[in-house]
């Protein structure tokens, strides 16, 4: 790919079964996936206190590209049931240099399950992702996360 130009690609995307929402505008992907610990796929929602679970967008395509790279924005918040927000992070990726096409093309919000977080309740998980070169371009993912002992 040349730099600034987009490779408009059309792929289907397969939604993991435990999204709460899901929206693309801009982007061509693969698949957006739950996994647990292990890197796996989750089967369900439900997560062991004191672990990790992670969003996964794989096969990000359509960047804007600067001097050959792209500059992806990404930010992960979880609330509990009252909009109480118990983890956030706001542009992880905030990099001056970018990223190469290989490394923005697989983005992960990680989610540490712990305090204060609690077992027998639900978290409702949102990552965004977003194309810092051209804004309107965005992923927005919402899962829903039962944690259990």
């Amino acid at each position: 790919m040349l730099p600034g130009n987009c490779l408009q690609l059309q792929r289907r995307h397969k939604k993991g079964p435990h999204y709460r929402s899901f929206s693309n505008n801009g982007f061509s992907i693969g698949d957006a996936i739950l996994v647990d610990g292990q890197n796996q796929r989750a089967k369900t929602n439900e997560v062991t206190l004191n672990s990790t679970v992670a969003i996964v967008v794989e096969d990000i395509e359509n960047y804007v590209l600067k001097d050959g790279k792209a500059f992806p924005g990404l930010d992960l918040v979880v609330t509990d049931d009252n909009d109480i927000v118990v983890l956030e992070g706001r542009d992880i990726l905030a990099n001056e240099s970018g990223y190469s096409l290989e490394d923005a093309s697989v983005l992960r919000g990680t989610i540490t399950v712990g305090d204060p977080m609690k077992a027998g309740q639900t978290y409702h998980a949102t990552m965004k992702v977003w194309d810092k070169l051209k804004a309107e371009s965005q992923i927005n993912v919402a899962v829903d996360i039962v944690v259990k002992e």
